[in-house]
């Protein structure tokens, strides 16, 4: 993730301005054109992503037919500065909880 994220947003002409991957989630900064909507940025990462991790690990594409190895959901903020980890962490508690995945 380290070194594809780079060059999925040179290929496309976005800043990376902070990367940081955890083994709960993948979080990063980047500048784009205003014309650039939030929908299109995470389908275009997500696909380009999921392709890369596919190809490296083809069992997990075996595992998930969907062809999309991220969960549903994410959360864009604006600002120049990441997230803070608990508001993440909530976030994705939250997510879960909504989807059945976790009890509150």
């Amino acid at each position: 993730m380290g070194e594809w994220s780079p060059s999925i947003c040179i290929a496309f002409g976005w800043r990376l301005e902070y990367l940081a991957v955890r083994p709960e989630y993948l979080q990063w900064v980047v500048n784009v054109q205003p014309s650039t909507s939030p929908g299109y940025l995470m389908r275009i990462m997500r696909q380009q992503t999921s392709e890369k991790i596919f190809a490296e690990f083809s069992r997990l594409k075996k595992e998930n037919p969907s062809g999309d190895f991220w969960a549903p959901g994410y959360l864009i903020m604006g600002g120049s500065r990441p997230h803070p980890p608990q508001l993440v962490r909530d976030y994705i508690r939250q997510t879960r909880t909504r989807q059945g995945q976790e009890n509150s």
